[in-house]
């Protein structure tokens, strides 16, 4: 678990301005803003869109662009996780920026040629409860894997820890999704199945 103030980001391309609901791009954007409030710790995973990056995928305050994740170039799928920091050189989070992520200011957008005005897109709002980052990928497989698979996904626990919300992206499986599955055990033990939440894609 991430220690602060946890947020989320599900994308698609109903939440553009305008919306492009002929879309199948999609993504799952996950951001813990530190206790301090000067760093912010992020996962971003996004899939199937139309085609590779043209301008990238940047992190807006309103209008203003604020934190590049992704560049032109870059494939119709991908994984990027680090720390988005004060000290940075390049776009550091300022102390504004903190505020506008608490208010619910910050949104993501990703750009594509077919959709110049972007084609999915995320507003990150405040979770409530006890949130974790969580990336995939083969190494953490029991055994590990050589897989170029990656995911991420948010997963926040109700403050009366009833209820689990999540969301959860993942991209370049070596071939049809057969099954995923929550699983009770420590790092490097396979563990126990204790639900089956997605079925054949």
């Amino acid at each position: 678990l991430q220690g602060g103030a946890g947020f989320v980001g599900p994308m698609d391309g109903m939440s553009e301005f305008p919306p492009v609901p002929g879309t199948h791009g999609s993504g799952t954007g996950s951001m813990v803003l530190t206790n301090n409030g000067t760093q912010v710790k992020f996962a971003v995973t996004y899939t199937n869109l139309s085609g590779k990056l043209s301008t990238g995928a940047q992190i807006f305050s309103n209008t203003s662009l604020v934190k590049t994740l992704f560049v032109a170039g870059d494939s119709a799928s991908g994984t990027m996780s680090g720390t988005w920091s004060r000290s940075d050189a390049v776009q550091p989070f300022t102390a504004a920026l903190r505020d506008s992520l608490l208010a619910g200011k910050l949104h993501i957008n990703f750009y594509t040629s077919a959709h110049a005005g972007g084609e999915i897109r995320s507003q990150v709002q405040p979770t409530t409860g006890i949130g974790t980052i969580v990336s995939l990928n083969g190494k953490q497989e029991t055994p590990p894997n050589s897989s170029k698979n990656t995911g991420t996904a948010s997963v926040v626990i109700s403050r009366e820890r009833t209820i689990v919300h999540y969301s959860v992206s993942y991209s370049n499986l070596t071939g049809k999704l057969d099954s995923a599955e929550f699983r009770t055990g420590a790092p490097g033990v396979k563990g126990r199945s204790e639900e089956r939440r997605v079925g054949k894609e």
